[in-house]
């Protein structure tokens, strides 16, 4: 048994036993004959898993990928190419680290490692071990900052998560708004584009169950593998090495955008949780974001070398809209729209915990995985979910596709209006937007809390280099949300203080064509140079 890694708790009483254990995909038969003088054992393996350990890790990968690889190369232009490089690696090394301490807080809560045990149970106690292992998977970010540091540190662990989605999805109306913009070659205000895909994402929001939303995420997700693509073959066709090197004062903005690019915390705990074997989640985890790390960065390097210091802050916009790259542009605001809602989910929920606290409660930000596709709602009973889902079909035919409570609506409506509102104040700021929610959101929740809880639960075990690994996480963590916080806080009242419309180090490739190069140091020039030039030009 130790060899096919089968628990051995369950004796065996009986003259002739036959035990079968289902081990993800593979089958662990053992047939055991107890008598005084003879004990006999014979098991059979079946092949690798592969289906399983490959449907975790793209699920994973889907975890960490979205709008990271159409802005990092705008990160890169905030650095350089060798600085940014050099920081990139100890952001993603702390990045990973945490999060497999956040795995190992979550496995010292009570019951954990038992349920996990479970998945090796007998098929007389299959059911009694689905049922731990479901619960097994509803533990979330929050629950394990309960557990290690009390209700206030949940409390901050779900608003910064709440928050961060917030953020994500006024991200994608910037994003969607810039794009379209572009597409239409409009003269009108871009904050007006803003107001286009309302209509459509306020529909998908007023869906009843988050299973509907499903079709919409693999659509989406395939929209995002061909757009990663398509850009690094544009990329490819068009590279020609402009070297640019920034001042050094614009990395405390990078350093907030690169923590933004690698963020995908909030969804490891509810992931794991759904593995069938757990305890293959190191190695599964690791290929995965490392995987992201390579695809990501790579993307960002070739984009920032080819674009130099005309990098946009979305990267599509330095791509010439010729027919295939308005396609592209096009695949990939409808990608973005089709993601929206699902990022808005734990938002949505928290509103409808307010207005009906019956049902739901705030504390509680559960993170689910269903069909191999990431959903996060806070909320741990699901109640307006679950009370439908268990209708008969007739009775859920009746009850429409749509919620009916007219408060729950106007929630979900006015929430929606609300980071509209947010994208409009942001205009075309879209770095600058990324820097805050990165320093704000994913330093917090990525490189501090993680620590922190890690240290609280393990140091009467942890040795003096691990409680030092911790404190230098926890300081890398605290340094790039208080540099970036400050450099993204002075950019907005920079900006705003020279022209409310103008983001120096996003304007269009085709301004620098027509400035005269030497007015500005050949355009190695500070903001305040680039903002002052294109005055003067």
């Amino acid at each position: 048994p130790h060899q096919v890694g089968v628990s051995t708790s369950r004796r065996q009483t009986a003259p002739d036993l036959l035990l079968r254990y289902d081990i993800d995909d593979e089958t662990v038969m053992i047939e055991a004959t107890t008598t005084h003088a003879h004990h006999a054992t014979h098991h059979t393996v079946a092949s690798f898993p592969w289906k399983s350990v490959l449907a975790d890790y793209s699920t994973f990968l889907n975890a960490f990928l979205g709008l990271n690889f159409l802005f990092i190369s705008y990160a890169f232009s905030l650095a350089g190419l060798v600085r940014g490089l050099v920081m990139t690696v100890p952001v993603i090394f702390v990045c990973l680290n945490s999060c497999l301490m956040l795995v190992d807080v979550k496995r010292e809560m009570p019951g954990v490692m038992a349920s996990m045990d479970a998945a090796s149970a007998s098929p007389d106690a299959e059911g009694s071990a689905q049922a731990a292992d479901d619960e097994h998977s509803k533990i979330a970010y929050g629950d394990a900052a309960r557990f290690a540091a009390g209700e206030e540190a949940e409390t901050l662990v779900n608003m910064l998560l709440i928050l961060c989605h917030f953020g994500y999805c006024t991200g994608y109306l910037i994003f969607m708004a810039q794009t379209l913009h572009d597409v239409v070659q409009s003269e009108r205000h871009v904050w007006s584009f803003v107001l286009y895909p309302l209509p459509f994402l306020i529909t998908l929001s007023l869906f009843r169950s988050v299973r509907s939303l499903t079709p919409f995420s693999t659509a989406a997700n395939a929209a995002f593998v061909l757009g990663f693509i398509s850009i690094v073959v544009y990329i490819s066709m068009n590279f020609e090495y402009n070297p640019y090197d920034p001042p050094l004062s614009r990395m405390p903005l990078f350093l907030g955008q690169i923590v933004a690019v690698f963020d995908g915390i909030g969804l490891v705990l509810p992931v794991e949780g759904a593995m069938r074997n757990k305890a293959r989640f190191p190695g599964i985890f690791t290929s995965a974001f490392g995987t992201i790390c390579v695809a990501v960065v790579f993307i960002g390097v070739i984009g920032f070398m080819t674009f130099g210091i005309s990098t946009s802050s979305i990267i599509l916009l330095n791509m010439q809209n010729t027919s295939m790259v308005v396609g592209l542009k096009v695949v990939m605001i409808l990608a973005i729209g089709l993601t929206y809602p699902l990022k808005l989910i734990p938002v949505i929920n928290a509103v409808d915990s307010w207005i009906q606290p019956i049902k739901t409660r705030l504390n509680k930000a559960v993170l689910r995985v269903k069909g191999g596709h990431v959903y996060s709602c806070p909320g741990a009973e699901e109640t307006d979910f679950k009370e439908f889902e268990n209708l008969d079909p007739a009775a859920q035919k009746a009850s429409g596709v749509f919620v009916e409570d007219v408060g729950i609506r106007f929630g979900r409506f006015a929430v929606i209006i609300l980071t509209a509102i947010v994208a409009m104040l942001a205009g075309t700021h879209f770095g600058t937007f990324m820097t805050l929610l990165g320093a704000f959101g994913s330093a917090p929740l990525s490189f501090i809390i993680p620590s922190y809880l890690h240290y609280r639960v393990f140091k009467e075990k942890l040795g003096v280099m691990s409680q030092l690994r911790n404190a230098c996480f926890f300081s890398f963590g605290v340094a790039c949300m208080v540099l970036g916080g400050i450099a993204a806080v002075h950019e907005v009242f920079a900006v705003h203080e020279a022209h409310p419309d103008i983001y120096p180090m996003e304007l269009n490739a085709t301004v620098f064509d027509d400035l005269n190069a030497t007015t500005i140091d050949g355009l190695n020039a500070t903001a305040e140079e680039l903002n002052a030039a294109y005055y003067s030009f």
